[in-house]
């Protein structure tokens, strides 16, 4: 028995279509399709994004309609064990046979066409999760929806070339140089100035983090050629502001997105529905901030608080997402009701607008000043060390953090005030997870910085994975004064000084959000 799969489909005819109007005027083609059992009305079947075109994926589901193995991402193009002598490349099947021809017809140049420009079902899915032992990772994801959509859904993960670097057409580009990035947007077919504003926007793109939006604008490219481009969007990985980023991964901030809309805006402007699968990634000042990216953007989902995790809900929860946006739908707050009265894990976390005079609906922002300021002193235990985080998804620390995203959500906030809380938003989430996963994570990052700056001190050398936060506080304190107080001290140690005073203040300058 031999099967053929989806992706190994949809990946062999990418970018190819077959024009439905096209094959209606061709009565070659029309016969190739009625010898293998296809009829035109079948065919019309499949365009359930009704653009006039039929994708890889609505042509795989055509041939997947004869097949009888129980799963829609594959399909049994020859029965039996072995294939009969000299007939190899003929399938015995229904579902082969139909496969077969209408990899033929997309392949044809003669049958291809423009998408209609609108609304359709495919989804581009951004993930910035990796497998590890506490996550399933973006691929799970991208797998489990590809089980349910009536949509294609286009991959973006971290690339198998490398961090920061991609493949296109055999040649590996390397997004860290210049060169790479110039050599990458060449491949995009699209105006030298406007390859060289994406160029510059993957500059400025963090590490790790440019091979995604390179993808992403391979993806959109095609929206600046006039063609169309998946409508839904999905956004994946942690947050809590101002990027998404995934474990051993680079992060993607809104500022990148807003520069690749910027560069691209014929494709940004095609994205109707999006869903962030991300902490803390709601609220009506978020939602502006989001419509600014996508101008035209119809509905989002996000979460007011911590989102489900890629093994714990956030594939039902995307499930959930794209049966209410299917087809133009717009109801995803009464799909998140219907998910929170069933007792779905998160489900009271999700927040959804669909631009239509949404307003703020939260505490006024007098009770939340109010709130923030009863534990000032909650947040200062913490911080000293004087309080330990037993838990960091629960317990007075982690209501605090709450408490600063509900007011950073509220769109009155003014911009002095909101920078303020966003420091301090940032200093509270590396406290919640200090121990855990920061300690650690500063001795393998500045281990050699540390050797070197306390032995030329004459000091021991500290590991603050065997300390707590109270008691690597007492040792950068001791250190900052030995090196003030000595007008002399080595450059070692001066320049070790800064870093350790952004583990002592939290300072995401130190502690970059992908240690979370």
């Amino acid at each position: 028995m031999t099967k053929i799969y989806k992706n190994n489909f949809v990946q062999q005819h990418a970018t190819r279509n077959i024009d439905l109007e096209k094959v209606g005027q061709n009565a070659d083609a029309q016969a190739q399709l009625a010898e293998n059992g296809v009829s035109m009305s079948r065919l019309r079947q499949a365009d359930r994004n009704g653009d006039g075109v039929v994708s890889p994926a609505e042509a795989f589901r055509v041939a997947d309609h004869f097949d009888r193995d129980g799963n829609a991402n594959s399909l049994i193009s020859h029965q039996g064990a072995n294939r009969p002598a000299g007939t190899s490349a003929q399938p015995n099947t229904q579902a082969g046979r139909a496969a077969t021809v209408l990899g033929m017809m997309l392949q044809r140049d003669d049958l291809q066409g423009t998408p209609q420009r609108g609304e359709n079902d495919d989804i581009v899915f951004v993930g910035m999760g990796t497998e590890t032992r506490y996550s399933a990772g973006a691929k799970h994801e991208i797998r489990e929806l590809n089980k349910v959509t009536n949509g294609e859904v286009v991959g973006i993960m971290d690339s198998k070339a490398g961090n920061d670097k991609i493949r296109v057409g055999g040649q590996t580009y390397d997004l860290a140089t210049p060169e790479g990035r110039t050599g990458f947007t060449q491949t995009l077919g699209l105006p030298e100035e406007q390859s060289n504003k994406i160029a510059d926007v993957l500059a400025s793109v963090g590490n790790d983090g440019k091979d995604e939006v390179a993808q992403l604008a391979q993806v959109w490219a095609r929206g600046e050629q006039g063609e169309a481009i998946p409508s839904r969007m999905v956004l994946s990985g942690h947050h809590v502001g101002s990027a998404v980023w995934g474990d051993g991964n680079g992060r993607i901030t809104w500022d990148d997105l807003k520069d690749l809309s910027e560069a691209m805006p014929n494709a940004a402007s095609q994205v109707k529905d999006l869903h962030l699968s991300a902490c803390y990634s709601g609220g009506e000042a978020k939602f502006d901030k989001y419509r600014g990216i996508f101008p035209n953007v119809k509905t989002v989902w996000a979460y007011s608080g911590s989102a489900p995790g890629t093994g714990s809900g956030a594939t039902h929860h995307q499930a959930a997402w794209e049966r209410a946006t299917r087809g133009g739908g717009t109801d995803i707050a009464g799909t998140a009701e219907n998910l929170q009265a069933r007792g779905w894990r998160k489900a009271e976390n999700i927040t959804t607008t669909t631009f239509e005079g949404s307003t703020y609906n939260g505490p006024a922002l007098g009770e939340l000043r109010s709130t923030l300021e009863g534990q000032e002193a909650t947040f200062e235990n913490f911080f000293t060390g004087q309080s330990v985080v037993e838990n960091s998804q629960h317990g007075p620390l982690r209501d605090y953090y709450n408490d600063i995203q509900a007011a950073l959500a509220h769109p009155d906030l003014p911009a002095g005030e909101r920078q303020n809380l966003e420091e301090r938003r940032d200093q509270t989430i590396r406290a919640l997870f200090y121990q855990s996963h920061i300690a650690h994570r500063f001795d393998d990052a500045y281990g050699s910085q540390i050797q070197s700056g306390f032995e030329a001190m004459g000091m021991d050398v500290p590991h603050f994975n065997d300390m707590n936060r109270q008691e690597g506080m007492e040792v950068i304190r001791n250190f900052r004064e030995q090196v003030e107080s000595n007008p002399n001290a080595p450059q070692a140690a001066q320049d070790l000084l800064p870093t350790l005073n952004g583990l002592w203040n939290l300072d995401s300058q130190v502690i970059p959000e992908t240690w979370i």
